[in-house]
């Protein structure tokens, strides 16, 4: 489940112009440990964080999420964003630094434009930045959940 939720996101869902249904194009971003984007919740766009810290891994690339659904947890009193699990990324094993965590974006122009939505930060981080391979399964109550 998403360590931060930004606020963007909030307010972009409470006015409609965040869809995280299968019509949506919801990437993750894979960060090092030298991101902020764990912690700058008020950006409002990628560009805007002090430091991204986007893996510079030379075979790295941002991955689409599929299979987007919204579903209701009437148990549980809470609405939970999902898809495909898990998100996998390709590496060379020749980033500048560890890996933290991953940043999901709602895709605008694959750049600084990008509205940031939730990190999730990875159980027992930092992951070594020499990996070639990190599979990301999403917890059982879904990427991002509303209470």
């Amino acid at each position: 489940m998403a360590s931060v939720v930004y606020n963007i996101a909030k307010t972009n869902w409470m006015k409609g112009t965040l869809d995280m249904d299968a019509a949506s194009n919801i990437r993750a971003r894979l960060c090092m440990v030298t991101t902020t984007a764990d912690t700058e919740i008020d950006e409002d766009t990628w560009g805007g964080l002090t430091t991204d810290g986007e893996s510079d891994d030379g075979s790295y690339a941002a991955q689409t999420l599929t299979s987007l659904s919204v579903v209701t947890d009437d148990p549980n009193d809470q609405a939970e964003f999902q898809s495909a699990t898990p998100i996998s990324f390709t590496l060379a094993g020749d980033a500048a630094s560890d890996y933290q965590g991953m940043l999901l974006v709602d895709y605008v122009d694959g750049g600084d434009g990008d509205i940031p939505i939730a990190f999730i930060e990875f159980n027992g981080q930092p992951i070594a930045k020499e990996v070639t391979k990190i599979d990301v399964t999403m917890p059982t109550d879904g990427w991002v959940k509303i209470t």
